[in-house]
């Protein structure tokens, strides 16, 4: 005859496995959007996945279940769980408008796993804490870097791999000169975002190295060695595209090269080949810290604390919903541009991939043409319609970030320039760069459609206060989504005829192409 069925057992187990999944949601719900917008994120359903299966196989070769045995004051482990939930709120509420935000992500994904670790340790002992710690680890990889981290590590990298490129290229027969971040190959301009992707595979690599291993079941240094490899085989490899495509570029192939994705997806894929086979030379026995769970109990103080856990984070989501519901309103902006298809050279500029990558606008337009005066006009317009994209996209890819790292130099900040549009004044940015035997001037601004004011996102000259109750107010306001407009025009031409242009002149060519009460850009 079989083994009785312990029901009380049974039914405990599956209370702690669906709080597990409640707390998983929590996280998840915040950052699986991203792994669909954000292109250098997109290896975090990857993670996702294997993150589900590693949390199944580890459930069922867990220790048995060895409860502390001096716990007492159960009603702490309740209040606890609320305690934090309460805390996390403020952090809830300000990802529904700000859901990029690097710092706010890591600080709610990272509590909600001490909890659910926290939950186990007392449900099952110390043995179970161990045994599933290592998915922190994991959800790490899948989770934007700061932006302190990626501008200490992905400026300097970029820029020594344009000017190693450069070397090579003109070593074997191929004049080219470096601009910041950008290369001229026999005269056509070969940008990094363009060539290396925005070197996401280092995350990439990371989380693949990390994956690998424990599948493996590496030994702690040899993990190490694997990131540090699957780091080095990234950034060659990333070399590597760079060359290929700039030879590419030498040899004439248009500007969205078709080979521009494949040459990427070839390069992620020999990476993961070289970690599963320097993994698999290297990969040892799984190890069971204990006897497999069997008869045994789960602590009443885990059961307490998951329990609870799992009622605030519900708390937590519908409190949010219902915060901000219903407070989206119809598409209503007050003014757009309308672009000049009749004049000299005029030139409409697509959506490349890379832009649709960075931006993900709604709505995008772009052209260039060339007056009578010999000046190159460039013009640039996006719309963000819903969500919160708009919250980073913009402030993130404008003249002053882009510019130089498309080569720009010798950037200097000009006066702004306030232009009106019916009612509205409408403040534009201003700098002034060279490239080559070129000056540019370019103005910009970011219109929140909603507040019909300028929106702003970089920190105010007040400080830390002024820009975190800026922040606060889209909570206070209950703004779900955060819709805008960004428009740059830009003027190109020899040094000495740009400088002969004036603050009126600026302003009139700014003038030039807006409209006001329009619904999007289009023809004049």
């Amino acid at each position: 005859m079989g083994q009785p069925v312990d029901t009380a057992r049974t039914r405990r187990d599956w209370l702690v496995a669906g709080t597990l999944t409640l707390m998983g949601l929590a996280v998840g719900l915040r950052v699986v959007p991203l792994w669909s917008s954000d292109p250098d994120l997109g290896h975090g359903w990857i993670v996702g996945c294997f993150l589900l299966w590693w949390l199944a196989d580890r459930w069922r070769v867990r220790p048995l279940a060895v409860p502390p045995e001096a716990v007492k004051s159960a009603w702490i482990w309740i209040a606890a769980p609320v305690a934090v939930a309460v805390a996390l709120a403020p952090v809830r509420l300000l990802l529904t408008p700000y859901p990029n935000w690097p710092g706010l992500l890591w600080l709610w994904s990272g509590a909600w796993f001490a909890l659910a670790l926290a939950g186990l340790t007392l449900a099952g002992g110390r043995a179970w804490g161990r045994h599933f710690a290592f998915g922190a680890v994991l959800i790490a990889t899948a989770l934007p870097w700061p932006q302190v981290l990626q501008r200490a590590v992905f400026g300097p990298l970029r820029e020594l791999l344009t000017v190693v490129a450069a070397e090579v290229l003109n070593w074997v027969g191929y004049p080219t000169l470096v601009y910041g971040t950008t290369l001229k190959v026999v005269g056509r301009w070969v940008g990094m975002e363009e060539a290396c992707a925005g070197l996401r595979s280092l995350q990439l690599a990371v989380a693949l190295a990390v994956m690998v291993g424990e599948v493996a079941h590496l030994r702690r240094r040899r993990r190490l060695g694997t990131i540090g490899l699957a780091i080095g085989l990234a950034i060659i490899g990333n070399f590597g595209r760079i060359l290929f495509l700039s030879w590419r570029a030498a040899r004439g192939a248009p500007a969205e090269d078709p080979l521009h994705d494949a040459s990427g997806y070839l390069g992620y894929g020999l990476l993961a080949a070289a970690l599963g086979l320097v993994c698999w030379r290297w990969r040892g026995a799984p190890r069971i810290a204990g006897p497999v769970a069997g008869p045994g109990r789960i602590g009443r103080a885990g059961l307490q604390w998951c329990l609870a856990a799992g009622l605030a984070v519900v708390a937590l989501e519908v409190g949010a919903a219902s915060w901000y519901a219903g407070r989206s309103g119809a598409w209503q902006p007050s003014w757009g541009v309308l672009l000049p298809d009749t004049a000299p050279y005029f030139a409409a500029i697509p959506l490349t991939s890379g832009v649709r990558e960075a931006l993900h606008p709604d709505q995008f337009a772009g052209a260039s043409w060339i007056n009578r005066d010999h000046l190159t006009r460039v013009v640039f317009y996006a719309e963000w319609r819903q969500g919160q994209t708009a919250a980073q996209a913009p402030f993130a890819h404008n003249p002053a970030v882009c510019f130089p790292y498309a080569g720009c130099r010798d950037a200097r900040e000009l006066r702004t320039l306030v232009v009106r549009v019916g009612d509205l004044a409408i403040p534009f940015h201003g700098y002034s760069f060279t490239r080559a035997d070129q000056q540019i001037v370019a103005y910009y601004t970011v219109w929140d459609v909603d507040r019909q004011q300028e929106l702003v996102d970089a920190r105010p000259p007040a400080g830390w206060w002024a820009w975190w109750r800026a922040r606060w107010t889209a909570v206070v306001t209950r703004r779900s989504q955060i819709r805008a407009q960004l428009l740059t025009v830009a003027l190109v031409g020899d040094a000495g005829r740009i400088e002969l242009i004036d603050e009126p002149f600026l302003r009139a060519q700014i003038e030039a192409v807006l409209v006001a009460n329009h619904g999007g850009p289009g023809p004049g």
